[in-house]
């Protein structure tokens, strides 16, 4: 195909055409933002009115009740947060760490596993970690007993002698106490 236009006007059309483009999708969006601004005329009308009505509804509330006073009520609300905060700034004699958590999970044996993890903080100080969950036989319990034994973390363990009645699918439960 021979290409009778000049180089110039070519590239002239070309840049006509892009602009014309151009200037068809600038329509085309101004118009779906028209019709998007026109659907959400109603839209706007109808919160417009709610809001209105709220605010009227709730004159006529404060009207009906003036013994209502939003300062006796901030007041209030102070206080209350003033007497509760005894439990934040109370801090715990014996927190249980992630590392407490780790050494326990380090010494756990194959065959038993954990369904709960318990810290109690009991009336004489002590403050033992309850251990709860299954274990597949007496054996793989003792070796789980000794490897706590072992670990320079705890300080005793309270394992009942009621854990090895059965021979095999051991529900458990022990105390683990902190150095």
């Amino acid at each position: 195909m021979i290409n009778i236009l000049p180089k110039k006007e070519k590239s002239n059309l070309e840049h006509e055409y892009i602009i014309r483009l151009i200037i068809v999708v600038l329509i085309f969006i101004s118009f779906f933002s028209v019709v998007v601004l026109l659907l959400l005329i109603p839209s706007y009308k109808y919160s417009a009115t709610k809001e209105i009505t709220a605010e009227n509804n709730l004159e006529n509330f404060n009207k009906k009740n003036p013994e209502i006073n939003i300062n006796k009520l901030n007041d209030e609300i102070s206080a209350t947060n003033d007497r509760l905060d005894f439990l934040v700034a109370k801090k715990p004699k014996y927190s249980v760490s992630e590392s407490v958590i780790d050494s326990l999970l380090s010494v756990r044996t194959s065959g038993v596993s954990f369904t709960q993890i318990n810290y109690m903080n009991r009336s004489d100080g002590a403050a033992p970690i309850q251990i709860i969950g299954k274990a597949r036989d007496r054996s793989a319990l003792h070796t789980f007993n000794d490897s706590i034994l072992g670990n320079s973390t705890f300080s005793a363990v309270d394992l009942p002698i009621s854990n090895f009645v059965k021979p095999s699918n051991i529900d458990y439960s022990l105390s683990v106490y902190l150095k």
